[in-house]
């Protein structure tokens, strides 16, 4: 936990965000995420200084702080986030990635987070790669999640196929189309002897044919 917590009098928003950032458990970060909107709760010197803490915290290679930087589009934070960016391993670099698209929307860094789950060694980094995707609704991100329908991960081509179901309108619920589903969950278990490729190849035709005839469950349907 950050030394600026020492003696000063601090207000219930400081409280929340040191709690949110630096006080839950890698556990209860890892599977509930953090709510970096806490931050925006400060105003004036607190603020500034949950900014500085939060920069420090990237530079020493913790990754949850880039979303709090992220909330508070820190132009402060970009030349560090940046520098950073060029050595960090997943799923910083992913997270790195999307703070800075975040705070200046050039597009330029979206790559990033596409090479990770078209190239990223572990399943766990592709997967979060493809549903930050979600948020860059371009035809190189779709074209790049259409690939991630067809990896050898579930949990990638599940995610893959929400986060486009999302960038074409739709509620980002796979399961609720059952055929395109049955596919996207085939492993050499239930395949019935079927070559795995192939049917992972359907679904993503299936959902091309989803969004070209805008049929399905549609947000606010």
């Amino acid at each position: 936990m950050p030394n600026e917590v020492e003696k000063k009098k601090r207000s219930s928003a400081w409280k929340r965000f040191i709690y949110e950032f630096f006080e839950r458990s890698a556990y209860e970060q890892w599977h509930d995420g953090v709510n970096p909107y806490v931050v925006l709760d400060l105003v004036g010197e607190e603020r500034e200084e949950a900014e500085n803490i939060l920069i420090e915290s990237v530079q020493k290679g913790e990754m949850w702080p880039t979303e709090g930087l992220a909330a508070l589009k820190s132009q402060k934070a970009l030349p560090i986030l940046k520098k950073k960016l060029t050595n960090a391993p997943p799923p910083t670099n992913i997270r790195i990635a999307l703070a800075i698209e975040e705070i200046e929307g050039s597009g330029e860094y979206v790559s990033v987070i596409i090479d990770e789950l078209l190239t990223g060694y572990s399943p766990y980094n592709r997967l979060e790669a493809a549903m930050k995707l979600r948020k860059f609704p371009t035809q190189e991100v779709i074209n790049a999640l259409f690939k991630g329908v067809l990896d050898p991960d579930y949990l990638v081509r599940n995610h893959s196929s929400e986060s486009l179901l999302e960038i074409h309108g739709f509620e980002p619920e796979i399961s609720e189309h059952r055929e395109i589903f049955k596919l996207i969950c085939a492993d050499k278990e239930n395949s019935g002897g079927q070559n795995l490729p192939e049917l992972y190849e359907k679904a993503a035709e299936m959902l091309k044919k989803l969004f070209k005839n805008k049929k399905g469950l549609k947000k606010g349907s």
